[in-house]
């Protein structure tokens, strides 16, 4: 069991950059650093603590892992002005030049959930610094096989009808959708564009990690997103999809099953 380190850090101007950076007590420097992204507008502490307990096994392999607040969210204050991608870029920017000042860590991977695994695709493709990154209920894009198997799952079950009603007919949802937009500023790329940067990332030979969860009705099965993305099957990509599994992994055995998941693409991908 290695000696960890817990510590609440301020990062950048003002020390406005709230965090909690997990380490072993000897870290070494070759290694990668994890960047964890805030999911949605929950703080650093991620979905039932899922964060919390992801820096802390990346720590015991021997990696630095920060659990980050951006800009607005959690316990950092938002940037005057600036909010979405372009506060999510600068606040990337202000961590990763203070990571290799403080602890002469210049190898970042970032680790997102939901927005957060959009806003760590966005920094990759910006910031070339990036070394890697790990999507939990990132992009995801139907083909014919994938969206066949959705209905003929659903047809036959009534609350599947009445969310079609609610979506159809309330405005709810779509105003909770549309807030979230504003608050992002961020749409999902297109198939085309998507697989434009999955190209530029395999250039860079980053590692990259893609995890979907039973919630993601976009994605339906094991091996759709080599099916839809093909260039990808020798070019350093992991997928893993967990059917059972919900959006947040609150059930034990699927969150532990993440976390190993996780683990071990760490351990194979970034090897001491």
């Amino acid at each position: 069991m290695v000696n960890i380190v817990e510590e609440p850090v301020q990062i950048g101007p003002g020390e406005g950059l709230s965090a909690v950076l997990a380490r072993p007590e000897t870290l070494d420097p070759s290694r990668p650093v994890f960047v964890i992204l805030n999911a949605g507008l929950l703080s650093r502490v991620g979905p039932f603590r899922l964060y919390v307990q992801l820096s802390r096994c990346l720590a015991n392999q021997g990696f630095a892992a920060l659990r980050l607040d951006l800009s607005g969210l959690g316990y950092t204050p938002a940037r005057p002005g600036v909010r979405g991608v372009e506060s999510a870029l600068e606040d990337a920017d202000v961590v990763f030049s203070w990571l290799e000042s403080a602890y002469s860590l210049t190898r970042p991977v970032l680790l997102g959930s939901c927005s957060g695994a959009d806003m760590a695709h966005r920094i990759a493709v910006a910031d070339e610094r990036v070394n890697g990154c790990g999507f939990l209920d990132g992009y995801a894009y139907r083909n014919s096989l994938s969206t066949l198997h959705y209905y003929s799952t659903r047809l036959h079950r009534p609350d599947m009808w009445r969310k079609w009603v609610q979506s159809h007919l309330g405005h709810a949802d779509e105003e909770t959708v549309e807030e979230e937009a504003v608050f992002w500023q961020s749409e999902t790329p297109s198939l085309e564009q998507f697989r434009s940067d999955l190209e530029g990332f395999m250039a860079r030979e980053m590692r990259l990690l893609y995890v979907y969860s039973g919630s993601v009705r976009e994605y339906r099965y094991e091996s759709q997103f080599f099916d839809v993305c093909p260039e990808a099957r020798d070019g350093g990509v992991t997928v893993r999809y967990y059917p059972q599994a919900d959006h947040t992994y609150w059930r034990e055995r699927n969150r532990l099953r993440l976390l190993d998941a996780l683990s071990d693409w760490a351990a194979t991908a970034f090897p001491a």
